[in-house]
Order: structure tokens, then sequence, then C-alpha cells
């Protein structure tokens, strides 16, 4: 049938589906339920054959294409992403997630403030980096052994096996270990040992002093 503007293939007892080329834009219109499409394979591509956009294999994949170039692509464990992958919003993920490279970090970059920081396997160590100052503030490597650069504030109590402290160690009230005291409280004192504590001094132990009670 033909038209003011534009002749068409109609199809249907109610016209429900047409065909036509608008003088512009060439259009499938489908009025009514589902458009199908059978075929094993589906490639769309432009119009000099050269470009392809999108791929669809039966009983495979689907692969989207940017100027030519697979971006995305449909796989039995899920989907493959060549290059970045940028989202607006909360990416959720129910299982776990996997970073498999040389080095493999995540950067947490603040938009309004520094520092900006990334995490990082770094040949077994796991590193907090400040990227904006180049410097490592926090790693743990494979033996357990947690490294801090630069100041470490604790509020509250702290249970150490061993403690190594390389440059100064500055305590605002005590340290308290099992019966004996360093610093201050409100009974003013430099060391406080409990009854039957002792303190030995020279590399044998040369002298003791302590308090039986």
């Amino acid at each position: 049938s033909a038209g003011a503007s534009d002749d068409r293939l109609v199809f249907g007892a109610g016209s429900d589906l047409s065909i036509y080329h608008d003088g512009t834009n060439s259009s499938i219109d489908n009025e009514t339920a589902a458009l199908i499409f059978r075929s094993d394979q589906y490639r769309f591509r432009d119009k000099d054959d050269g470009d392809t956009f999108v791929n669809f294999i039966h009983d495979g994949a689907v692969e989207l294409y940017y100027d030519n170039s697979k971006k995305l692509e449909t796989y039995n464990q899920g989907v493959s992403v060549s290059g970045n992958l940028v989202a607006t919003g909360t990416i959720y993920a129910n299982t776990n997630i996997e970073i498999n490279n040389i080095a493999p970090q995540i950067f947490l970059v603040d938009s309004n403030n520094n520092s900006d920081f990334a995490l990082q396997n770094i040949n077994g160590t796991f590193v907090v980096k400040d990227t904006t100052n180049s410097a490592n503030r926090f790693t743990i490597n494979s033996s357990g052994t947690v490294g801090i650069n630069n100041n470490l504030d604790v509020d509250g109590q702290t249970d150490l096996d061993d403690l190594v402290v390389s440059g100064v160690g500055t305590f605002s009230t005590r340290i308290d270990t099992n019966g004996v005291s360093f610093g201050t409280n409100n009974n003013t004192f430099a060391a406080k040992f409990v009854d039957n504590a002792v303190a030995n001094f020279g590399t044998d132990n040369d002298l003791k002093i302590f308090h039986d009670g």
C-alpha cells in the first residue's frame, strides 16, 4: 500500500506489521505481540560491511563491539569485559570478587579530598598505599607481620604477643604489663612493680631489684 510520504509493505489482517522508508529512515513497525527473528546467528554490521556492531550466536556468545573492537562477551560462566568498566551506581556481588593480575590493586579515589588510597597485593604482601603521597602506610606479609609507616594511634586496649618499635613510643598515661607498670597515673611514678615482680639489670641479670611483700 502507499501513503502520502512513503510506500509500505503491510502484513496482517489488521495491518499489524509494516516495513517502509519515510524518506529519511527505514522502519519496521510491529503493532501486536512480539517481533520474532529466527536464525542460528545474527550479525549487525555497518552499511559498508566493514564494522560489526553486535553478534548473536546460537548456543553461544552475545558480543558487543565498539568501533569494531569486541568489548563485552557472554560465556558459560558469565560475562567477559575487555577494557574499563565504569559504573555510576553501586556494584553488588552475591559471591566472591577475584582480581587476577601481577600485583593487583584496588584504587580508592576520593573526588572531594586527598589523600587517595589503594589496596594492593605485592608479592604476597598486603599493602595499603597512600597514592597521593606515594607511600605505603600499612603492610601485612605472608608471616603475619604488620608494618605501620608513621604513627599508630590506639584508642582502647590492644593485646599483642610481641611489639617491636623502631623509633619513639609515646604513651599518654602508662604501660601495664603482667605486674609491672611504666608511666604515670593519679599517683605519679616512672616505674611500678607489684610484690615479687623483679627488675633485672645486666647482661646476665647480675642485679635484681624486687619487693617480696
